[in-house]
């Protein structure tokens, strides 16, 4: 077989010597032949170098949004101190570069004095300048304005314009108000249904007022909505779970009369007194005619004088008149005629007929004991 032969091993020998020798005489290192079988792996390919994608560039915002925020920090004091001559300041200068939402802010600071001087005239310029441009809260302001006569003479239709607009964006509150010109036909034609239709996309958006109206209308049947008991205390329960002073004064009495929900007058007592610590008058008088009667605690006359006169200290005249009866009969507190008539007399003056009868009967000689018509009136009302 014919092919390449090896070299017999004394001539692989032979060479090596021959190398050692050359290299020793030239005095430079000889670098033996490598043979293929005995070369180094060559090193592998460095990897590619992959350039990393750039980062998206995150949009600097609007001028007149970031001038608008300032002002927001500067009237909420967030992050910097509460200033409002620098938020008005920092409104104006983004409304210059086209915030609309700062054309109401100014409105607002015009409408209560905040940093200016109080203008009505001005504030509702700025909101029908922002209203124009579809802002719903500014538009709700112009119809407050309008509808009120505040910077401007009473229009009922331009209130119901604005109201209607401000709506149609979603706005409860002006559902509400627009709900209520439907009802009593101020700017528009009288029309029950659309103002219930308003009424209960206000409550459903969670606005306490509509709430209690509606509900109360289901409590009375009033505007031929149907009497529906059990309706009207659920909504009125859901004002009341929002905190609504007037709708936990009311529920209290749904609780105590057993309208729409079962009675419970222990129930009855914790809403009234929730109600109290509000700071109504109206409220304060009930919790004082709850602990007067004992509707859901131990009757305790010296608690009912203290709340009556809470109440009759603004002015209250159901207050003023129970006051006075217990100090005329000294019914929790020490008799006093002369503190009694002052107070029976701010009540009459306030037309309270029952106080002008017992102002007459205290000046006779004696006066008889509380009776049962003279008891505190408890009544569930429509607010």
């Amino acid at each position: 077989m014919k092919g390449h032969r090896r070299p017999p091993a004394h001539r692989l020998a032979l060479t090596a010597v021959f190398t050692a020798c050359l290299a020793a005489c030239s005095g430079n290192p000889v670098t033996p032949p490598v043979t293929p079988a005995e070369s180094s792996p060559s090193p592998p390919p460095p990897p590619p170098i992959v350039e990393s994608p750039p980062k998206p560039s995150v949009p600097e915002r609007p001028p007149a949004d970031a001038a608008f925020d300032l002002g927001e920090r500067y009237r909420l004091g967030k992050g910097v101190e509460q200033n409002d001559d620098l938020a008005l300041k920092s409104y104006h200068h983004a409304a210059e570069l086209g915030s609309i939402r700062a054309g109401y802010m100014i409105g607002l600071f015009y409408k209560q004095g905040r940093s200016v001087a109080k203008d009505s005239a001005q504030g509702l310029r700025w909101f029908e300048k922002a209203a124009a441009q579809g802002d719903d809260d500014a538009q709700l302001e112009a119809g407050i304005a309008y509808a009120a006569g505040s910077g401007t003479t009473i229009d009922y239709v331009r209130a119901a314009q604005y109201f209607r607009q401000s709506a149609a964006q979603g706005n409860s509150i002006a559902k509400y108000d627009l709900a209520l010109m439907y009802l009593s036909a101020q700017g528009v034609a009288k029309d029950p249904q659309r103002a219930v239709l308003l009424l209960r996309s206000s409550a459903a958006d969670g606005y306490t007022p509509a709430q209690q109206y509606l509900g109360a209308m289901y409590l009375t049947g009033s505007n031929n909505v149907p009497v529906d008991e059990a309706e009207g205390a659920r909504l009125i329960k859901e004002a009341a779970d929002n905190g609504d002073p007037k709708a936990l004064a009311l529920l209290a009495e749904l609780y105590h009369t057993g309208r729409g929900l079962a009675p419970d007058d222990q129930a009855a007592f914790a809403a009234m007194a929730k109600a109290a610590a509000h700071g109504g008058a109206e409220e304060q008088y009930g919790l004082g005619a709850y602990y007067m009667q004992g509707i859901g605690v131990r009757r305790n006359p010296s608690e009912a004088v203290k709340m009556f006169a809470k109440s009759a200290d603004q002015g209250f005249p159901k207050a003023q008149y129970m006051l006075g009866l217990a100090y005329a009969e000294g019914n929790g507190t020490p008799r006093n005629n002369e503190r009694a008539i002052s107070l029976l007399s701010k009540a009459a003056e306030q037309g309270y007929a029952k106080a002008q009868i017992t102002l007459n009967r205290i000046r006779k000689p004696a006066i008889t004991p509380t009776s049962a018509a003279q008891a505190p009136e408890v009544s569930v009302e429509q607010h």
